[in-house]
This record gives structure tokens, sequence and C-alpha cells, in this order.
């Protein structure tokens, strides 16, 4: 049986009794919704388990949130974590939202890296951790392609890169179009595209620098800016003094915009993200 066509503003349930989950604001007279979903008995579809965006907005030409106004109830924000390195991010991401937290489930742990340190904080939270790693895959597309299908299979709302150091393509970034955010440790647009934002930083002379959190899409860490926290840089600054400072406000600002995502308050306006 065929999906049924929802009328702008209205929220309904699938053919086969699926039934829409909306993550809203609803502590004011409206809000912003973040998505729609519909969970349905089908076989998986492309968009991955049954996920239907509905009148997308367009980011860099993929789909984005929804402005839909008030929804009478949520349930958690499901994310799936990606991360490469040694968890610091995902360990304030836990510490924030721990098992049985109201608005925000962190479901799943991704990682292409065997060794990293992330792994350890997330079994120490018994949260399901996937290795995805390059050596076992043909290429990265189709490494990436696994990824995608675990994030899916966990019911995966959102992704959240907290420290993932591959560049993602079209079979990762196209399932979650919308629906991923990565953090950097620099104030994009300045310092972007490289894994060394800090030293650039530092090489550059400039007397601020910080972190950002973004809407992920094809264009390396140009996707529409959400938050940013500034750190002063210090005459005496290295390398790892700037990077420790602006690690403490990334620990800080990526729970924060984690919770605005799951409590609806976060809207796109073409290159524009409003919080309400």
């Amino acid at each position: 049986m065929g999906w049924p066509r929802m009328p702008p503003n209205s929220l309904g349930r699938s053919p086969d009794c699926g039934r829409v989950v909306a993550y809203a604001d609803c502590g004011r007279g409206s809000g912003t919704l973040w998505q729609a979903r519909l969970y349905t008995n089908e076989a998986p579809r492309p968009e991955g388990r049954g996920f239907k965006m509905m009148e997308p907005g367009r980011i860099g030409g993929l789909p984005t949130p929804i402005d839909r106004g008030r929804v009478e109830a949520a349930t958690p924000l499901r994310i799936g974590v990606l991360v490469s390195g040694r968890g610091s991010n995902l360990r304030a991401l836990l510490e924030a939202f721990p098992v049985g937290h109201p608005l925000v489930h962190i479901g799943l742990v991704v990682t292409n890296r065997s060794g990293c340190g992330a792994i350890e904080y997330a079994r120490e939270a018994a949260i399901p951790v996937e290795i995805v790693s390059g050596s076992d895959y043909a290429s990265r597309d189709a490494q990436q392609a696994a990824m995608a299908a675990r994030l899916a299979a966990a019911e995966s709302d959102l992704v959240v890169l907290a420290g993932y150091d591959q560049v993602l393509g079209p079979s990762l970034l196209e399932p979650y179009a919308g629906r991923m955010i990565n953090i950097h440790p620099s104030l994009l647009p300045a310092f972007g595209g490289t894994l060394h934002a800090q030293a650039a930083a530092l090489r550059h002379g400039v007397k601020v620098t910080g972190c950002t959190v973004h809407f992920v899409t094809p264009e390396i860490d140009g996707g529409p800016i959400i938050a940013q926290e500034v750190v002063p840089i210090r005459d005496e600054d290295t390398v790892e003094s700037l990077s420790l400072r602006i690690l403490a406000q990334e620990h800080v600002i990526l729970p924060r915009v984690v919770a605005l995502i799951a409590a609806g308050k976060v809207r796109v306006e073409g290159r524009r993200v409003r919080v309400d």
C-alpha cells in the first residue's frame, strides 16, 4: 500500500499503522518541527527505514528541517555519533544526555578506527558501538554506505560528527541530508577544510578563534552555521594550549545544539539558521 498524502501542518499514520513521531517546541504556543518520521513495517526504502521528509527546504540542494508549528507530544531524539579520536566530545554528549534522558537518546556510536579512545567511553555507558574500518571495504563509498546502514538500523534521527576525520560522500550524506551536524575547531568560514585549524589560526595571527557547530553538506565545513563560541588567542599560546581551550568550549556548545534541535528550536532559512 502506498504512502498517504499529508496536507501542510498535519500529522497522520501510514496505511500499515506506522506512527509519526515529531520533535517540536511543546512548551510554547508555536514551535519548529525538527522532523517527521514514519515508522512502518514495510521493507527499507532508499530513504532508510521508511523515513520521509515532508515539504523540505533546501541546504545546498539537500533537504532540511521543516517549520511545522506546534506539535502536542514528542519522544526523545535518537542520535548516532560518528567518532575517530579520543572521544572527549562524545563523553560530553554522554554526560549531557545519560540513559533515560527525556529529550535525547544516544542510540549508537560508529567509528572508522578500531583503536580510538571514544570506544571505551561508549562501552562504559552501555552504548552500542559499530567499528566500520576502511580496510574491510573496497572503497570509502562502500565503507560509508555500511555506516549509513548501521545508523538506519539504529533508527538514528540525527547524526552528530564528534571528532570524525573522514570527508563524507553521498552514501552517508544523502540519507541524512539536513539531519547531520559537525563541530569544527574554528570560527567558520575561517580555517575550514583542515584538521589543523588551531595551528592555522596561530600562523595567521588572528586575535580570536573558537568553534562552530554547523549542518553538514557536500561542501566541506561549508554548511549553515548553527552556533559558535569565541576563544581569544593569547600571546603565549601554543597549538596545544589553544586546542585545549577550544575543546573546552566544544564540550559546552555541542550538547547545547543537540538539545536545541531535540526541542525543535532550530530552523534553516536559506543559509541562515534561526534558533527560537
